[in-house]
């Protein structure tokens, strides 16, 4: 918002392939049609832009790939905010993370929107409130956000208002990889890539089209906290009654060889949900409290699982006898992500229970998960101790890059957990050694910037260690995307956090934590790079989307 109250101008211009993707300004349009959808960014105009009458364009032709012509288009959007990323407390960020699994479901419950890129990059908080008076939509049901659900009950016979209900921080934004389910029409050669997102935040199946071998147990979906139980019952009747309380887990057999033709696969709403669970382990995974040390590294291992070029997640996040090697003062966040976990060990269409066939039932599951995380553990101090601004390092493995991977050789290949009790193969294979693919460096899912500045992504070992994959890596099928923003207000700047003599004493008992699980017998003793901090805009971000597959 500028100083004068109207609206400050986001201008995001791409350089878009016809016929790849559906148009975002449309997509904007559709959702806020009926009027402003809570928790989504606005559009105000769109279009192509043209030269002298053409429209303006650019061929490009990678290295053994066919030419592709993109054309220039541009997007002038009414909000802004900063990075989710930039929160400071995890009560804050998961107060907005159970907002966005709400604006996912309602989306594609009452729009049929799936967004398809749940990342870093695409999820803002408002710095203010907007001040203008247009008015909310009324036909998204029992749509309702965090504050509302955990506001102090009060005398409101006829329930909150819209406004109340509706009251976000969260903005969600870049849309340009999302997909209108409702547009069936053959001829329409506006038709989304199967598969597309961000690699680190892309739901396991989206991402490798293989389904994990095995027999599972997928746990019973938790009923809704006590203290909110009566609120919740009152805000969301539907949702009681669709998800009523299951007496015992269920075993769930996967059988082999369950791998997805890629041009049959259907985007689902579970996935873009998933995509929040690995949102919240990137956040956590880097996260250190303020004027806290030692910095506690990351272990190598652990990074190169996450962001590895080779996909081994789910054997080093979802399997039960795995850990999370958070930073020891937000260690207890990691029960909360145990707990998403167990209902991502296997896919659910495997199962035989009816309401996990429902499209919103994994959305449920982490919702109210969350919503019981912020009630148990509201006066914990972990909930409110303010993060740095400066991520944590990761540790250099023995001979500053080779990383061991859990992931076995042949790719992903079975595994079978029945109660908890894990089988799985014992081969380990080097995923960091060749070039940079064991982790993917800062920039390099960027298309217009090959440096290292502004990345929210650590490095593991010497930049120069990745410069050919960032090269090699990231000028496939993807936008070219500048922003400017426009206002008549000042600058605001950014300033640290201070701490009460409070905080500084539990900053220092903080600081006397355990060492970080070493992963290699032997360490380097060199110094780990220290990762810069995320850029200052979510349009910035948005061009360094990895779209997989055609």
């Amino acid at each position: 918002m500028t100083r004068n109250g109207l609206s400050a101008t986001v201008i995001k211009e791409q350089y878009i392939e016809d016929g790849r993707r559906f148009n975002e300004g449309e997509l904007l349009d559709i959702i806020h049609e009926k009027g402003v959808f809570p928790g989504v960014v606005r559009v105000g105009t769109y279009g192509p832009m043209e030269d002298q009458g053409s429209r303006i364009s650019i061929m490009h032709k990678p290295d053994g790939h066919r030419a592709i012509v993109r054309y220039k288009t541009r997007l002038v959007l009414k909000d802004k905010g900063i990075l989710l990323s930039k929160v400071k407390t995890i009560r804050q960020l998961l107060m907005c993370c159970y907002d966005l699994l709400e604006v996912i479901r309602n989306a594609d419950k009452h729009r049929g929107i799936l967004h398809r890129d749940i990342s870093s990059g695409n999820v803002l908080v408002r710095s203010k409130h907007r001040s203008d008076n247009e008015p909310f939509a009324k036909d998204l049901g029992d749509m309702c956000f965090c504050k509302c659900l955990l506001a102090q009950s009060k005398d409101d016979s006829d329930g909150p208002s819209l406004k109340e209900k509706f009251d976000t921080d969260l903005l969600l934004t870049d849309f340009d990889s999302a997909e209108d389910k409702n547009l069936n029409n053959p001829e329409d050669s506006r038709v989304p890539k199967a598969r597309t997102g961000t690699p680190i935040f892309m739901a396991r199946m989206v991402r490798n089209t293989t389904h994990f071998q095995g027999i599972f147990r997928l746990p019973v979906i938790l009923d809704v906290h006590e203290d909110v139980l009566s609120r919740y019952e009152k805000l969301y009747p539907d949702r009681v009654q669709d998800f009523p309380k299951q007496s015992r887990p269920e075993l769930v057999e996967v059988p082999p060889n369950q791998k997805v033709d890629p041009t049959d696969f259907q985007h689902k709403q579970c996935y873009d949900a998933e995509s929040v669970f690995w949102y919240l382990v990137w956040w956590s995974l880097l996260a250190r409290p303020a004027y806290v040390s030692p910095n506690e590294p990351i272990p190598p291992v652990t990074w190169s699982s996450l962001t590895g070029a080779k996909d081994s997640r789910h054997f080093n996040f979802i399997l039960p006898d795995t850990t999370f090697d958070l930073h020891s003062a937000y260690s207890e966040f990691a029960s909360l992500l145990e707990e998403m976990r167990t209902h991502l060990i296997a896919d659910l269409q495997f199962s035989k229970d009816p309401i996990k066939h429902r499209p919103d039932y994994l959305t449920e599951v982490f919702q109210r998960l969350i919503l019981n995380f912020l009630i148990e553990n509201k006066d914990k101090r972990f909930m409110v101790l303010k993060k740095s601004d400066t991520n944590r390092e990761v540790e250099l493995a023995a001979g500053g890059g080779a990383v061991m991977s859990k992931t076995p050789a042949s790719g992903p290949a079975t595994y079978a957990s029945l109660i908890g009790n894990s089988v799985r193969s014992s081969t380990n294979v080097s995923l960091a050694n060749k070039s940079s693919e064991g982790s993917l460096p800062p920039g390099s899912n960027s298309s217009t910037h090959g440096s290292n500045r502004g990345s929210p992504f650590p490095v593991l070992g010497p930049k120069r260690a990745f410069k050919k994959a960032t090269l090699k890596k990231s000028r496939i099928n993807k936008p070219t995307t500048s922003i400017s923003t426009v206002s008549s207000g000042t600058k605001r700047g950014r300033e640290l956090d201070e701490l009460s003599d409070e905080d500084e004493s539990e900053a220092k008992r903080y600081s006397r934590t355990r060492e970080p699980r070493r992963v290699s017998a032997q360490s380097v003793k060199s110094s780990p790079t220290r990762p810069e901090s995320g850029a200052s805009s979510s349009q910035q971000n948005s061009a360094k989307r990895r779209h997989i597959g055609e």
